[in-house]
């Protein structure tokens, strides 16, 4: 009886990625040839392909371990017992599949148990296992010659490549595992096409910026109000006030915007300094409660929806401790409500995240919190900067430092952070299965937030500020974004 043509399809596909690395086997023999159970894998793990094989076959004798092609020959170690009679009948198996090859059983320290077939220059071969593809030498000749000019141009290029790193990645797989030779051909040139479609686009060399300039327009509209309150509050002199602020103005429209804005700082340390600091200091430590809330929460809140969404019953005691922290906050009680969010934090990273009726396996979560722990890592350092820079800024109304400082870079990036821990998320509980596609996402996530941080225009003011501040938001988050890019890639 002849055997399915999609499970021939696969067989074959896997024997050709077995002349290239070692493979994960299982086998369940049958009580015929053609009911045996043969399961090649590159991730899953041999013990698990063994259960699976189990399960779809009809007989208690399982083997399972590692493989490899050589030529016409197959070589099984096993990880497991010894089952007799195994290379004759895996041989019997593969000649039904119209794969007829030597079959060579090592026990695990590589030592031959018993083998099966002719060697691979015997007239016993067929046409097929001789004759080579020529779709194949094409696929193999194109790839080594396009391949160095993609990976340089994923690199080097300023754009959006993640359409391009996904489709490449699609072709390689393709073509060299599961020997759809044509497929990869046809996606190949597809890449190429978008690539020199790239290249011809003329790119726009941006507008130099002129950072004090962007500095004084930004800040001069949101003091003088400031500027004025104090006036009026009787917390600086009025008459010399006001003729520093004309004097300021005048060097602002004789584009000496440097000198403007130093005019500007001695203003705000003297408001700062003739305001009443008590009553200040709680309103403040007031205000920095409530905008801390607000960050974790933001943070937090599509952790915790995420854990509900793949389990509510186990997340429930989270869910309670959350409406306790909201009902906190609305208190004006950001202390106990920042307790509760970190609590929430703690039982969600303690709890088993894996989904009901997925094999953990070889999953994603590994790879999830090597990247975030190397962003974690680099967003204490940019929060103790920006800190910094708050406490410089705490008379200066510039709405870009307010923000940052209020916020954080939450403030700028929309809903990039938001997408950020989605990504990790989706890391997390990954299985192998999904694990490539959640690798994409989190890559192309990753494109997005390194763009962000080189291009956006409040990051450049504030690294570029002039107020005695070291901030190098860009180097060092830009530069964790690289090392989680890396992380991601070798893991």
């Amino acid at each position: 009886m002849a055997l399915d043509k999609t499970v021939v399809k696969d067989l074959k596909g896997h024997i050709a990625a077995a002349r290239k690395r070692d493979l994960n086997f299982a086998i369940c023999l049958g009580k015929k040839s053609d009911t045996t159970v043969f399961l090649l894998d590159r991730i899953k793990a041999p013990d698990l392909l063994g259960r699976n094989a189990k399960k779809a076959g009809e007989t208690p004798k399982v083997a399972f371990g590692t493989c490899n092609a050589d030529g016409n020959t197959l070589n099984l170690t096993l990880l497991s017992d010894e089952l007799g009679g195994l290379s004759k009948k895996t041989r019997a198996f593969l000649t039904l599949a119209k794969l007829p090859m030597k079959v060579c059983i090592l026990d695990a320290q590589g030592n031959l148990i018993e083998q099966d077939g002719e060697d691979a220059d015997a007239e016993g071969d067929t046409a097929e296992t001789q004759a080579p593809d020529p779709l194949q030498a094409k696929w193999e000749q194109l790839k080594s010659t396009v391949e160095p000019k993609i990976l340089q141009f994923l690199k080097t290029s300023t754009g959006d490549v993640s359409k391009i790193r996904a489709a490449w990645t699609y072709a390689v797989r393709i073509g060299d595992e599961e020997t759809d030779y044509a497929g990869a051909i046809k996606v190949a040139k597809r890449v190429i096409q978008s690539m020199t479609a790239a290249d011809q686009q003329p790119e726009e060399a941006p507008a130099p910026i002129d950072l004090n300039e962007k500095k004084w327009q930004i800040g001069s509209a949101k003091f003088e109000p400031v500027l004025k309150k104090a006036i009026d509050a009787g917390r600086i002199d009025g008459g010399k006030a006001n003729a520093a602020w004309v004097k300021a103005v005048a060097e602002a429209d004789a584009r000496n915007f440097e000198m403007a804005l130093k005019i500007l700082k001695a203003l705000s340390g003297q408001i700062q300094a003739g305001s009443t600091a008590e009553p200040e200091t709680r309103q403040t430590d007031a205000l920095a409660g409530k905008q801390k809330y607000e960050q974790e929460r933001a943070r937090i809140a599509p952790i915790l929806a995420a854990a509900l969404k793949r389990d509510a019953a186990q997340f429930a005691k989270p869910k309670k401790i959350y409406a306790q922290a909201v009902t906190r906050a609305e208190a004006g009680e950001y202390p106990i409500a920042l307790k509760a969010l970190a609590m929430i934090e703690q039982e969600l990273a303690s709890a088993d995240a894996t989904p009901a009726g997925l094999d953990p396996g070889p999953t994603g979560r590994e790879a999830a919190k090597r990247v975030r722990d190397i962003w974690d890592a680099a967003c204490t350092q940019a929060n103790g900067q920006i800190e910094s820079l708050r406490k410089e800024l705490a008379g200066f109304s510039d709405p870009n430092c307010q923000i940052l400082a209020d916020n954080g870079l939450t403030g700028f990036s929309e809903n990039l952070y938001t997408r950020l821990n989605a990504a990790f998320l989706g890391l997390d509980a990954a299985n192998e299965d999904k694990l490539p596609n959640a690798k994409a996402e989190a890559q192309s996530i990753f494109d997005e937030m390194g763009q962000f941080l080189n291009t956006n225009e409040a990051i450049q003011i504030m690294d570029g500020n002039d107020l005695s501040v070291s901030m190098t938001l860009a180097e060092t988050l830009g530069g964790a974004v690289e090392q989680m890019k890396q992380a991601l890639s070798t893991s």
